[in-house]
């Protein structure tokens, strides 16, 4: 829900702080109401109450508050399709956080990190990933160093980078389990599970994704959904293509018994090559028709993607369909050209 008193309450606090003289605490609430109207699903309101918060704030408050609303409105600007705008909010949010607030200044790269990824501009993303690292201080709590790291190491899975990857997420495994943080243990886990399920080690990768499904399951957490998917292609990928597809089909209706609208997409294409390897290239035509959409649209497109197309390919080539074999060449070949070159060791 759009959860309307949240948002009548801040805008409300807002001005009574700005009749009080109180800039700061005016900028702050409106601030908030930005990011409730961009996780509500109404991102020109949460442009508005975005600039809004820059106009309280800007006749004095210290530079990181600056620097958080600089970041939100870059926040609203990317979900309204406005890339550079995005990019542009971040670079000043980055050199006002940078001098006050390191935590601060790593969130924003990482935004800015994960849009340079999306619009194809992967050495610049590598590059504010790198400068995140650089900006983690011995200082920081183990806690907000292992929140900035995750994003970063999410950024690296992203780029293909997988031998990095792969050292940072059996360090982050470890000082969670230290830390006891369950919650992005069972995040990091997964990541994990997603490293070596690209680099083809598919009996470590179902380890992991196990390991992910057992926490989040104690959490309660929706996100066993997603493990039980990527255990399904380890399942395909090991050679179990029957018990793979039975189990993805099931899983599919149970999310949509259960409403899980977010993963049905995710769980189809997670289906596609167990569905072709038993012969339903029909379950598997919308999750092409999607995937080429992605590309044509410049919608993000990420390593399950190429991952699922390769598959699909392989299995196009041993069936002998030469339309099906061209399109899904066409395919994987868009989707590589979109991506850095996937870096196993």
């Amino acid at each position: 829900s759009r959860a309307p008193e949240f948002v009548a309450d801040g805008q409300a606090l807002a001005e009574r702080a700005l009749g009080a003289g109180q800039p700061a605490i005016a900028g702050e609430a409106l601030r908030l109401v930005s990011v409730e109207h961009r996780a509500t699903g109404h991102p020109a309101e949460a442009r508005d109450a975005g600039q809004a918060a820059l106009r309280a704030l800007e006749p004095g408050s210290d530079g990181v508050a600056l620097a958080r609303g600089l970041h939100t409105l870059g926040l609203a600007w990317r979900e309204l399709g406005h890339h550079d705008r995005a990019l542009d909010a971040y670079a000043r949010a980055y050199e006002l956080a940078v001098q006050g607030d390191r935590l601060a200044a790593r969130r924003v790269l990482a935004d800015r990190a994960d849009l340079l990824q999306l619009l194809g501009r992967w050495d610049e993303s590598n590059d504010d990933i790198e400068r995140s690292e650089a900006l983690a201080s011995r200082n920081e709590s183990a806690r907000n160093r292992s929140a900035s790291t995750i994003a970063s190491l999410q950024l690296v899975l992203a780029q293909g980078r997988l031998e990095k990857a792969r050292t940072m997420a059996v360090k982050l495994v470890s000082d969670l389990r230290y830390l006891g943080i369950d919650s992005r243990l069972a995040s990091v886990l997964l990541l994990a599970g997603e490293v070596y399920r690209f680099s083809d080690r598919f009996e470590e990768a179902g380890d992991h994704y196990r390991q992910a499904l057992l926490m989040f399951d104690a959490l309660g957490s929706p996100l066993a959904i997603l493990a039980r998917a990527n255990l399904g292609m380890v399942r395909y990928a090991s050679g179990e293509v029957e018990e793979a597809f039975d189990e993805l089909s099931a899983l599919l209706e149970e999310a949509e018994q259960g409403k899980v609208a977010w993963m049905l997409e995710p769980i189809r294409i997670a289906r596609a090559p167990a569905a072709a390897g038993v012969g339903r290239w029909d379950l598997v035509r919308p999750t092409l028709d999607q995937l080429e959409r992605g590309v044509e649209t410049g919608g993000r497109v990420d390593l399950d993607a190429w991952w699922v197309s390769r598959e699909l390919a392989a299995l196009a080539r041993s069936g002998g369909d030469g339309d099906r074999i061209a399109r899904l060449e066409r395919l994987t070949a868009r989707i590589e050209e979109r991506l850095p070159q996937v870096q196993v060791s």
